[in-house]
């Protein structure tokens, strides 16, 4: 088996299987995402801050029946390294559905020395008749080394019999203006809400989802969490809903509400949700739990995966890593409240080799001399009071190439004003109807237009109009120098900043306990 980044998860298997450890040895690779290597990542869990370190718990399987529960420790979020995680397996609960929190203030009085980490899963109930083995039930487990050895508390005190679907995900946050914990419960189209002092006993407080106009896709994962709005300040919340299809370009995505949550019910702005990210490979997101008692940032995870792939039996797209740590913020910039999503501050520490292109003018193609090592991150600022001419170019953009014959373009459409990333090789006519061609509409007239991009080994992704817009494409080069080319179609445009600057990557990959 591979490694993940660096040296790899100390893991134990949760389910009844064995891990299948005869997957072939792929070859060492490096990058800035987190990445499960050979094996399938099912979902990120949870990710949280304590002891000085972030802490990310996920569930994957080496085959399709092998479910186990990784943990992984970094202080950067880009460098990970093992953490053990000991967890019974005779607690079949233990699953991608539940959360992990951080009880900072020792409320379960599960801690001792150190305060404890609690999860809290949903299962069926053990009874034997069929009617009680329908009936769901939360149970709670805690760790007070930090995740290392795991304990059993019992069943919590809730009332959930009255769900007609499965629990599909659980989100506990702290709410620091009532003091109390609140936990979130999605089942179909309704996310339930709880109180609790001590993470054990818990009293119903409403429900969300039957107000929602839209609903796109079965809900399959939530977050909870406050964000201020960077016009005003003013703190608002929001509801992250991945679904497992409807998204913008086809297949899985994730959706969210903004809203107000007063401790008990939460009010949404609007009655439709907006998408997180346009791309087509971005699912199944996660925000650093309760980041404001640690003074961070509200930190983003995603799965770089669509299920699409795997409806299609597409092998080769299976989940293996996750997006690059991104940075959120509210903004209401146009349209109502939007999330801003950019690649968090730390990803300066990693950047070498730095180019920079002097401000230009040109149409045609513009061939930067040198191949660019993967991973790299590109910055444009195209001026764009040109759009007012009228030579200004129809189309312009980035192409990545290389020998292998790999082919990815990313651009900005001038006359039907989207930003796109299409892959040429599997083109059709009409580029909107390629199956090659991701999209997201332009949705502001700021200028400058600004674009981030972070190309890896196996993804790349586009950030623009200062995280406005963010597209997530799921791709795998396969040679790790690439050709960088700018051009324009019909038209000119002026380059007023560029830079291209390599990304010193960690070593990723996937290990198993034995």
């Amino acid at each position: 088996m591979d490694y993940i980044k660096n040296v790899g998860f100390l893991l134990l298997i949760i389910s009844a299987f064995a891990c299948d450890n005869s997957q072939k040895k792929s070859k060492k690779e490096y990058g800035v995402h987190f990445s499960t290597g050979d094996a399938m990542l099912i979902e990120p869990v949870g990710l949280l801050f304590f002891n000085k370190s972030y802490h990310l718990f996920f569930e994957y399987c080496t085959n399709t029946d092998t479910k186990v529960l990784g943990h992984a420790q970094s202080t950067d979020l880009l460098n990970w390294q093992e953490a053990p995680i000991k967890i019974s397996s005779e607690w079949n609960y233990i699953n991608g559905r539940g959360c992990f929190v951080f009880d900072h203030g020792n409320s379960s009085s599960l801690g001792n020395a150190n305060s404890p980490l609690v999860g809290i899963f949903a299962s069926f109930s053990d009874n034997k008749t069929e009617t009680e083995k329908k009936q769901q039930a939360l149970y709670l487990v805690f760790s007070t080394d930090y995740g290392v050895n795991w304990n059993e508390y019992g069943q919590a005190q809730v009332d959930i019999e009255n769900f007609n679907l499965p629990i599909s995900s659980i989100k506990v946050v702290w709410h620091e203006e009532t003091q109390k914990w609140i936990m979130l419960i999605l089942s179909g189209y309704n996310i339930r809400f709880y109180l609790s002092d001590d993470l054990i006993n818990w009293e119903y407080l409403s429900m969300f989802g039957d107000e929602v106009f839209a609903k796109e896709g079965e809900w399959t994962k939530l977050d909870f969490f406050p964000l201020d709005v960077k016009e005003t300040n003013e703190s608002k919340w929001v509801l992250l809903v991945s679904g497992d299809s409807g998204s913008p370009n086809q297949g899985s995505g994730i959706q969210y509400f903004t809203g107000d949550f007063d401790g008990y019910v939460f009010k949404a702005d609007r009655d439709k949700p907006k998408w997180l990210d346009n791309g087509s490979d971005n699912y199944l997101g996660i925000v650093l739990s309760d980041y404001l008692l640690n003074a961070k940032d509200a930190v983003f995870l995603g799965s770089i995966c669509n299920l699409k792939y795997r409806r299609q039996g597409d092998t080769e797209n299976s989940a293996n890593e996750l997006t690059v740590p991104r940075r959120l913020n509210l903004s209401n910039s146009f349209n109502g409240l939007s999330i801003l999503s950019k690649p968090f501050d730390e990803l300066a520490a990693i950047e070498s080799d730095k180019k920079q292109l002097k401000e230009t003018q040109f149409s045609g193609e513009l061939k930067i001399k040198e191949t660019f090592d993967i991973p790299f991150e590109i910055n444009l600022l195209v001026d764009g009071d040109d759009r007012l001419y009228l030579d200004m170019a129809k189309v312009f953009g980035i192409k990545f190439s290389n020998n292998a014959g790999d082919q990815l373009v990313i651009g900005y459409h001038n006359q039907r004003a989207y930003f796109f990333i299409l892959d040429p090789t599997k083109n059709s006519k009409d580029i909107q109807e390629s199956k090659g061609f991701d999209y997201a509409p332009y949705v502001s007239n700021k200028q400058p237009i600004d674009l981030e991009i972070i190309v890896d080994k196996n993804s790349i992704e586009l950030f623009a109009l200062d995280g406005l817009i963010s597209l997530t494409r799921k791709y795998s080069f396969e040679e790790s120098q690439l050709e960088v080319t700018l051009y324009t179609e019909e038209g000119n445009i002026t380059i007023k900043e560029a830079s291209i600057s390599l990304l010193n990557g960690v070593l990723q990959g996937c290990a198993v306990l034995n």
